[in-house]
């Protein structure tokens, strides 16, 4: 994965070489050269979810059957089986809290509360030796920290904030939603995001991929782009093409990124389908799951199929 820098709109001297900013000059794609491969609008299978997890807040695989999830007011780790369709297991980390998103890595489980901090579960299959160790990092509850992923190459971890772009208030970033590098090695936030997405620009340089007649694109897009509310309620990479996927519930949008930073697509997320996106992953095959809170459709986990 090969993030950096390509333009800078803000003081080199504050953010540094890990800088992206994704902005209109970053958009080369002509229309209709790239497609987020996933029908978001028929799910190959829908996963009902128990109320046990009605607040379901982030997902990620243990093994090719089974996901470990995590639920926002809940210090506890759920595994559900999607063969059984059942969660079979559970433990408890942590006290109540506001969990966000989760990651397994090899044997260690690693959890994100809204202010940045991070939970790393050590051996969570055998309770007599489990650990659970705190990493505090700069990162706030201005920040509203609410994706995870990982990023084998740099064995770190992305951190997506769904509020304030910036860790110190003097930096004016209004008008951004950031992500930042978390370094497993020197347990190490760097201060400088390796991600800028410009809200203003989403619409404006991205094809929003939908079936409908041009003047009908047209609409919607001026529609949207009148209306449009970006807030990352989730981020994963793709197993195959390392593209970075941001999720939004607000606004309801899934955006994919190049592994240079380049603002490939943008989908909207039908409501009568997600009903409160706000966990993703993918399988070890390149299919996409999405995971919903119930928010009065019932909580489920979608998976979509990779249109490779």
């Amino acid at each position: 994965m090969a993030l950096h820098s390509r333009q800078l709109i803000v003081p080199m001297r504050k953010y540094l070489m890990l800088l992206l900013v994704i902005s209109s000059s970053l958009f080369a794609q002509k229309e209709g050269e790239y497609k987020i491969p996933y029908n978001l609008h028929n799910p190959h299978n829908r996963y009902s979810l128990k109320a046990e997890l009605n607040e379901i807040s982030g997902i990620s695989f243990v093994n090719k059957n089974v996901l470990a999830c995590v639920q926002d007011e809940k210090g506890e780790v759920f595994f559900y089986d999607l063969n059984q369709r059942k969660c079979i297991s559970s433990f408890s980390f942590h006290d109540d809290g506001d969990f966000e998103d989760i990651q397994v890595i090899g044997r260690k489980i690693y959890v994100l509360d809204s202010d940045g901090d991070i939970y790393k579960i050590k051996n969570y299959n055998n309770p007599e030796k489990m650990k659970v160790d705190k990493d505090e990092t700069p990162l706030s509850i201005e920040n509203n920290c609410e994706g995870l992923a990982y990023v084998p190459s740099w064995n770190a971890l992305l951190i997506a904030c769904k509020g304030s772009a910036s860790i110190r208030k003097k930096n004016n970033l209004d008008d951004y939603k950031a992500v930042y590098r978390y370094d497993l090695k020197k347990k190490k936030l760097l201060e400088s995001p390796v991600m800028l997405i410009d809200k203003n620009n989403l619409i404006d340089n991205t094809t929003l991929v939908k079936e409908t007649k041009a003047s009908a694109k047209v609409d919607l897009l001026r529609e949207m782009k009148s209306d449009l509310n970006f807030r990352p309620s989730a981020i994963a990479i793709h197993p195959f093409t390392g593209n970075v996927y941001i999720l939004s519930f607000v606004g309801r949008l899934l955006t994919s990124y190049s592994p240079s930073g380049i603002l490939l697509d943008i989908e909207y997320l039908d409501k009568k389908i997600f009903s409160q996106p706000e966990g993703m992953c993918f399988d070890e095959k390149g299919n996409l799951y999405i995971a919903n809170e119930a928010n009065g459709l019932g909580a489920s986990i979608l998976s979509f199929e990779y249109l490779n």
